[in-house]
């Protein structure tokens, strides 16, 4: 350190005599005493150099820092090239760190720099976190929180604009324009301080201002004009220009401004540290003195700065005043110095240069033959050497890519960028022996190369890395290969997992077991358990021992390997249905070698065809009750007709009978055995839907409150009748008397099934059934039903007798006791009003019926049953009769004739046509529903258009469709079920002739 210093105080002292005696008087005008003089004064000045120099060194060594072994903080921006730029490695280099570095070294003292954003290292300065600044634009702001140097260099700012816009030539055209600048940087401040613009856009770098702009947003960005240039050349920007132009300038502090913004850059301390900015001053002195400034001004600015235009006077000028004294001086020692050091320098470097080129030589032809591509890193120099190979890999030739930093970290793909940086300065810091990724590289025909990168730090005898000297390969191929294998995989491992299926292998002679990741899921193990074992698997097979004979079998008599059977897997609760099919392999001595197979999850088959068999029952009941259905209507037909025939004879001949005549029992008894009759027709009508029907909207709970005491006359005193309301309870659509049936078949079937004292319950509440419930119970549909449930305490019934239940004459009681069609008939009902009917039994347990009916979302609830009143009316209608059975029709004119009545008779439809325009007192149309010529319902539309207020009453033995859809009549239609007696249509002439009063 002392010889440098010294050696810079003597080159300032030296270059300044020469000067002053050189040029105050030229030597050829000199006289033999004045040459002596100034040789006598030239050696005096020589010593008092010396001595001033081991003055100064030695008072450097008392009055500099007292602890010299200690280090200056300072710190270095993110992004203000040149000067101050980030090494790939993470520190700190250019024009300001190098000059500080120097200035410091001058001064005898030390300095390390951090790197950060501008911002938080000017704040880490005025709070004295940091003791230095190497570059800090003057400001009187600024100096008022810290103190400055002298200034070592101007910059002038300028504005940028892409170069399309039109608008701006100078700063006064950047009002109501998005100007950005860096946050609290000069510019931002003379932005503010001039009110350049009320826009303005705040970044926290430079290249992130110059970038925005160049992506089209915003309008100018104001920023020192090098810096500027910098930015665009290091990020290859096209797009934008300096409105003014790089004009011809030095950045020495002679230079002029381009515009008011004008920046002098000083070295800057915390405020009050004056003797720290006395020491600095004293170096930068040093520095621009021996020619360091001069040499970093050129390294740092020289490839950015316009050539200047060069005029032969400063040439003159220079060689004059600077070159020729120094020439003469220096050339005398230079001369002598080449001449000793040439002649051994050229031999040593001769013989280096033969060793040098014989190595590159071997280990250029071996890359070749590797195919590997080679880079060299100095990372003193920041300069980079890429093989020819290396160049070839992606494409290019040796002189398409420059040897720049640039040129990797362009061609590398952005993700694989970060990770590399970071690694690399791991091996430069010795926290890792070797470096080695894998980066995808774009190819010159635009694709990407696949490249295996490894590298080796070299390091000095400081320990210090200098070099990083490392390879490329293409692996592309390999890639390529590994990308095949893992999708094959992949697929195969899909494959097994979508179809349930998994493989496995057993060693004979080790008797080791393997199974896929898929075969240990089917058994309930983790994919990647190592435990696959025999007893592992035996263990969760319940007939394990059927299963191990079957691979014996295999084994030693060929037996095919086919089985099924259920494990219980090691996780879960639920047992599975596997598959297992196996083949046997030898070796080539015939020998039993391996077992290979297969097992598969069947799991969900074995229950679909469960499923699928329940289902086939259930459809099969359902077409058997279906077929009894349309037999049952079929019969009832003509059944009703013949039993309306015995009735209104029987009821004739009460009449006409006395009670005391011998035959009067016998009448009647014939009149109970058709009303018995009758009563198993409508319950086969019911059971088959045929019944006609006339729904109403009604309150389900009040429905069943009105006939609890008609029940508990039903069901005795022994029995206990609970009722169980819901409250809220929907509406539905339903023939009261419906809900009257259903409850009367459900209490008589459960008083036969209770011995003795016992309980019947009857309960109502709404249940929503969902899509998914469905799913899973067969049988039901979603929507929202009315839930009607009655359970009794009695006997139940047997497993294999509740799937025969609803059919028609089937019954669980002795015979004689009942007819097997109270059961049926609530069935029919149920299914005549789209709803559904589930019974739970189980025998000595009792019995629970429950009746879904599906929730009615329109029209008001009907209060009211429709109650008949005795009124009395005169018998003297005229009634146009239509029955296509003579015996029928004989017997209903003859009730009719009894109840005061004109009947006028016609078996034919064309023929009560006829007598109907005969006739045109007609008061009310009785016809049959179904006869030959034309049906009911449209004779009845033919003679009402000439009688148009002529009542109509309707009578069938069951539902037909011309009046009733399902067996629900038609809105207003009158309708007399066959057989009927004299009593119920005496009722029903009573209602249709009241409505007229």
């Amino acid at each position: 350190m002392e010889d440098c210093i010294l050696e810079k105080y003597i080159l300032f002292y030296e270059y300044s005599l020469l000067n002053i005696v050189t040029f105050t008087v030229p030597p050829y005008c000199m006289t033999l005493y004045q040459r002596n003089f100034y040789a006598l004064l030239f050696v005096i000045s020589i010593l008092a150099i010396v001595l001033i120099a081991l003055i100064s060194q030695a008072s450097a060594s008392n009055t500099f820092f007292s602890n010299k072994a200690d280090f200056l903080r300072s710190a270095s921006e993110l992004d203000y090239p040149p000067f101050s730029i980030i090494r790939p490695d993470g520190t700190a280099d250019g024009f300001s760190v190098e000059l500080l570095t120097e200035v410091t070294k001058a001064a005898g003292l030390k300095v390390k720099f951090k790197v950060g954003p501008w911002k938080k290292i000017k704040q880490e300065l005025i709070e004295g976190k940091l003791d230095v600044l190497p570059i800090v634009s003057y400001s009187e702001e600024r100096d008022k929180v810290m103190d400055f140097t002298a200034s070592y260099l101007r910059m002038h700012g300028t504005i940028f604009v892409r170069k399309e816009e039109k608008s701006i030539d100078d700063e006064t055209d950047l009002i109501d324009k998005e100007v950005i600048v860096m946050e609290g940087d000069t510019a931002h401040e003379y932005a503010i301080k001039n009110n350049l613009t009320n826009k303005i856009i705040l970044t926290e770098t430079f290249e992130e201002a110059m970038r925005l702009l160049s992506s089209g947003k915003h309008d100018a960005v104001i920023i020192q004009q090098l810096v500027g240039y910098q930015i665009i050349r290091k990020l290859n920007i096209k797009n934008l220009v300096d409105v003014s132009s790089l004009k011809e300038q030095s950045l020495k502090p002679i230079a002029k401004p381009l515009l008011g913004f004008e920046q002098k850059f000083c070295i800057a301390v915390p405020e009050g540290n004056q003797e720290l900015i006395k020491e600095l001053n004293e170096g930068l002195t040093i520095v621009i003195t021996n020619g360091i400034y001069e040499r970093l001004y050129d390294k740092w600015f020289g490839p950015i700065l316009p050539d200047p235009e060069v005029q032969i006077e400063d040439i003159l000028k220079y060689l004059t005043y600077t070159l020729i004294p120094i020439l003469v001086i220096g050339s005398f020692l230079i001369v002598w110095l080449l001449k000793k050091q040439i002649t051994y320098k050229t031999k040593e470097l001769s013989l280096a240069n033969a060793k040098l080129s014989e190595s590159q030589q071997r280990l250029s032809l071996a890359m070749e033959f590797a195919n590997d591509g080679l880079f060299d890193w100095n990372l003193d120099t920041n300069e980079i050497y890429y093989s020819p190979v290396w160049k070839g890999l992606l494409g290019y030739k040796d002189d398409e890519l420059p040897n720049e930093f640039s040129v990797w970290e362009k061609l590398t793909a952005p993700e694989n960028v970060k990770r590399s940086l970071k690694m690399l300065k791991e091996l430069i810091n010795k926290e890792r022996d070797t470096f080695e990724i894998e980066l995808r590289m774009k190819h010159k025909m635009g694709h990407w190369v696949d490249i295996l990168s490894r590298a080796n730090a070299v390091f000095n005898e400081k320990g210090e890395a200098v070099r990083i000297i490392g390879t490329h390969v293409d692996i592309s191929e390999q890639k390529r290969v590994e990308y095949l294998l893992k999708e094959n995989e992949q697929r195969y491992k899909s494959a097994q997992r979508m179809g349930k299926v998994g493989n496995w292998e057993y060693d004979i002679a080790t008797e080791l077991f393997w199974g896929s990741e898929q075969a240990k899921r089917i058994f309930g193990l983790d994919p990647d358990s190592k435990t696959f074992s025999v007893e592992k698997i035996e263990s969760c097979i319940p007939e394990r021992e059927r299963v191990h004979q079957s691979l014996i079998d295999l084994i030693e008599k060929e037996i095919p390997y086919d089985i099924e059977f259920e494990i219980h897997p090691v996780s879960g609760s639920e047992n599975r249905t596997l598959r297992s099919i196996a083949e046997l392999s030898r070796n080539d001595s015939g020998a039993p070698l391996k077992v290979f197979g297969v097992i598969q999850d069947v799991t969900g088959e074995k229950n679909a065809q469960q499923e699928r068999k329940k289902l086939e029952r259930a459809l099969s009941q359902a077409q058997k009750m279906e077929s009894i259905g349309r037999l049952a209507g079929g019969v009832a037909h003509d059944f009703n007709n013949m039993l309306s025939i015995i009735l209104g004879n029987a009821e004739i001949l009460i009449e006409d009978l006395t009670s005391v005549h011998p035959s009067i029992k016998n009448v009647r008894e014939i009149k109970k055995a058709a009303e018995r009759s009758a009563n198993l027709t409508r319950q086969l009508l019911a059971f088959a839907r045929k019944q006609t029907i006339a729904p109403k909207i009604v309150d389900v709970n009040q429905t069943i409150q009105k006939m609890l005491s008609m029940l508990e006359r039903l069901i005795g005193e022994d029995i206990e009748l609970s009722w169980q309301p819901g409250t809220d309870i929907w509406p539905v659509k339903i023939d009261p008397s419906q809900i009257d049936q259903i409850l009367a078949n459900l209490c008589v079937n459960a008083r036969d099934a209770i011995k003795g004292v016992g309980q019947i319950i009857i309960e109502t509440g709404n249940i929503n059934i969902t899509e998914t419930y469905c799913r899973e119970h067969s049988g039901f549909i979603p929507g929202n039903f009315v839930l009607i449930t009655v359970s009794d305490t009695g006997n139940g019934i047997k497993k294999d007798d509740i799937d025969k239940l609803f059919e028609p004459f089937f019954t669980t009681k002795e015979m004689g006791a009942g007819t097997g069609l109270g059961l049926a008939t609530v069935y029919g009902i149920v299914k005549q009003n789209n709803g559904f009917i589930n019974v739970y039994s189980e025998l000595n347990q009792g019995t629970v019926f429950k009746i879904y009916l599906p929730k009615h979302d329109q029209g008001k609830i009907d209060t009211n049953r429709e109650i008949i009143e005795e009124i009395s009316y005169s018998g003297n209608k005229t009634i146009l009769l239509v029955e296509d059975e003579q015996a029928i029709l004989k017997m209903t004119k003859s009730i009719l004739e009894r109840l005061g009545h004109k009947v006028l008779t016609a078996s034919r439809p064309t023929k009560a046509i006829q007598i109907s325009q005969e006739h045109k007192d007609i008061q009310l149309l009785i016809t049959d529903v179904v006869m030959p010529e034309m049906n009911g319902k449209d004779l009845a539309e033919t003679i009402s258009k000439t009688h148009p207020i002529m009542k109509c009453l309707f009578m069938s033995g069951y539902t037909a469709n011309v009046i009733a859809h399902r067996g629900i009549l038609d809105e207003g239609v009158n309708f007399l079920n066959k057989p009927f007696s004299k009593h119920e249509l005496f009722e029903k002439l009573r209602v249709i002739f009241d409505k007229e009063t």
